[in-house]
């Protein structure tokens, strides 16, 4: 009798054993399901903002504008306020963590919109603090000649070691031609 009980425990341990693996392996599957439709998501929502920024700015007047900024030894990116033919446009503060971002080599688009083509006037306020601590507000102008089509623009900060300063550049990425 014994020996009939211990094979009754024994297959119904088994049987715990394998209904156990079986919800196991059942919840695998769901975690992989939930990932795949995670980035599925993902992919939608990306696809879905291009469509948005297709439709609102077509490219045939869309003007970005980006900011990147250099090593950061002598000028610390707190602020840039971009104002296109006299009106602002945009106002972006920088928090610690997109500044170390920024110096990574990151850059931020701070402007999307439509544009005619012509001659525009960009200026960019940047706002921040030097290595000592002390405010820096600096304001750079430049006229831009938008063409048809999409215009890109990237305003870099960068470090300049014989001025011990920082120098506030605006280079065309596309559209300029």
């Amino acid at each position: 009798m014994t020996g009939f009980i211990t094979q009754i425990i024994v297959i119904l341990i088994m049987s715990v054993l394998q209904a156990g693996s079986a919800l196991a392996n059942e919840k695998e599957q769901q975690t992989i399901i939930d990932q795949k439709i995670k980035l599925e998501t993902l992919s939608v929502v990306k696809d879905v903002a291009q469509l948005v920024e297709d439709v609102a700015y077509p490219e045939v007047s869309r003007l970005k504008i980006y900011v990147s900024h250099g090593v950061g030894k002598y000028f610390s990116l707190n602020k840039a306020t971009v104002i296109l033919d006299g009106v602002d446009k945009a106002s972006v503060e920088y928090k610690p963590v997109q500044q170390q971002a920024l110096l990574r080599g990151g850059s931020h688009r701070v402007y999307i919109a439509s544009a005619s083509a012509g001659i525009h006037e960009l200026v960019v306020v940047f706002e921040g603090s030097d290595r000592d601590g002390n405010i820096i507000k600096n304001a750079r102008t430049w006229l831009i000649d938008k063409k048809s089509g999409e215009m890109i623009i990237k305003l870099m900060v960068e470090d300049n070691d014989s001025t011990i300063r920082p120098d506030f550049k605006m280079t065309i990425v596309k559209g300029g031609e």
